[in-house]
């Protein structure tokens, strides 16, 4: 049997990022528990534990896998944590978003001895049958090193240095049969009080899922490099189930749902929201990260609302209907107005995320989309810049010269490596969206509503924050 231990990264723009239990790390660890495997959880983002805390928690818990989460904003600060659990003499494993897009560069790149591909939870504990074996029950098999070829989900090198990328694990067909993340290791209680850089309604809160994957193709989003375009959705009573035992077990008193699209089968939305409502179970909920507005109707609103849920990302990208065609969005911009005006009605609020620096951006394209930002009664707003996420159709297409130019270590929200256009340098895009940020937020009413949904022991946070951001992702010292 080994020990393991699974870590979310560090980051020098902590300011700029969701801190939440990272659920991807919570299935794995109970996924391997279950297999005899003795696991803890290392969330260095949250704790604000540096690269010495983290060389610490290594050397105290002796493990022998180090498996590291890796999305491409965290991508530099993966590698130097591979590098650093190598030099202790652990065996490194690398997943997420960035190996998933580019097993053979991690492998070449990094101290990692084994990429995971795709949906991790499988595919990382027969890689683990092989090196360690397993200890339970009818699981219970011995170690054989010589299987790793036959480990799907996995890419890894040989003695001689030669790289293997073997094929995908199949999806898991039915998410019930997965355990619930290992709650235990990632107590919601101890997470921060704004945990996506929004304000919760109630404390603690934790996130949770409902689905995986998202039938749509949207150019630059990088979601189905893991989880593929087919959607697969856990039943209403699997997912009430986890909500009681979080509200029991661990206070839960509010829940984001981070789902790519939560509503994108209503039948399924409303069944879950129905069965919170007959459990009774009394929790405030939100999907921050976005739901695609045209999945909306009166029923499904109302229903949601009764359920708990109080705000919602809005996943709208641009105003423009040229810009949102060539990202293959699949929405009419015309819809949204009233569309929002039924949401405000219904009483939920609304989160619009705007990205700048898509394929045919220009200066008037861009100010299409701030003044629809104003014009619509939208709650709060994020004007992002593109990042040309690999894995992605924006990134795929660049010439191979641009690819090479990347700089992860810029991928972040207010780095270099961002796209730019004809019209538009990646420098412009980031003013521009510096300035949208300005108009939206300075205006007298959404300025008084903002302050109105902070309590004391937020507001250290948000100033911190919403500093960083007007300073294009600069720490004071460096302003």
């Amino acid at each position: 049997m080994a020990r393991i231990l699974f870590a979310h990264p560090y980051t020098r723009y902590s300011k700029a990022y969701s801190k939440t239990p990272p659920l991807g790390l919570g299935y794995l660890a109970s996924v391997c528990r279950n297999d005899g495997h003795e696991v803890t959880i290392v969330d260095c983002l949250v704790r604000d534990i540096d690269p010495e805390g983290y060389k610490r928690h290594i050397e105290e818990f002796k493990p022998d896998v180090v498996g590291i989460s890796a999305m491409t904003v965290f991508y530099p600060e993966s590698r130097e944590m591979a590098e650093m659990a190598k030099k202790l003499g652990a065996v490194v494993v690398m997943g997420g978003p960035h190996p998933s897009a580019m097993p053979e560069a991690v492998l070449k790149e990094t101290h990692t001895d084994y990429a995971v591909i795709g949906e991790g939870e499988y595919a990382f504990r027969d890689l683990m049958r092989a090196l360690y074996g397993s200890g339970t029950g009818a699981t219970k098999v011995p170690a054989d090193p010589t299987r790793i070829s036959e480990v799907m989900g996995i890419a890894y090198k040989d003695k001689d240095g030669t790289i293997h990328v073997n094929p995908r694990y199949p999806l898991i067909k039915n998410l019930d049969d997965l355990p619930f993340p290992a709650w235990d290791l990632m107590d919601p209680r101890t997470y921060p009080q704004i945990p996506h850089g929004t304000f919760t309604r109630r404390f603690p809160a934790a996130p949770i899922t409902t689905t995986r994957g998202c039938p749509f193709d949207c150019t630059f989003c990088a979601s189905k490099v893991v989880w593929t375009r087919k959607l697969r959705r856990r039943s209403p009573a699997n997912v009430v189930g986890e909500l009681e035992l979080l509200a029991k077990t661990y206070g839960v008193k509010e829940v984001h749902f981070e789902d790519d699209n939560f509503t994108c089968v209503t039948k399924h939305a409303k069944e879950v929201c129905q069965l919170i409502i007959d459990r009774g179970l009394d929790i405030a909920w939100n999907l921050p990260n976005g739901l695609r507005i045209d999945t909306l109707d009166e029923d499904l609103l109302r229903l949601m609302k009764k359920a708990g849920c109080f705000m919602f990302g809005l996943g709208l990208e641009s105003a423009d209907q040229g810009v949102l065609d060539g990202a293959k969005k699949e929405l009419d911009i015309k819809k949204v107005p009233d569309l929002v005006k039924l949401i405000n009605k219904v009483g939920i609020e609304t989160q619009a995320f705007f990205i700048m620096g898509l394929p045919g951006e220009t200066r008037s394209t861009v100010q299409k989309t701030v003044d629809f930002a104003l014009k619509n009664n939208f709650t709060t707003a994020k004007f992002h810049n593109l990042i040309p996420l690999p894995g992605t159709d924006v990134y795929e297409r660049l010439p191979d010269e641009e690819k090479n130019k990347v700089r992860w270590e810029d991928a972040h929200a207010f780095g270099s490596a961002k796209m730019k256009t004809a019209a538009l340098s990646s420098e412009e895009l980031t003013e521009l969206a510096q300035k949208a940020y300005r108009r939206f937020y300075f205006r007298p009413k959404v300025l008084l509503r903002t302050l109105a949904q902070v309590r004391p022991s937020q507001i250290p946070f948000m100033v911190k924050s919403f500093l960083y951001i007007l300073r294009g992702g600069k720490d004071r010292k460096t302003a």
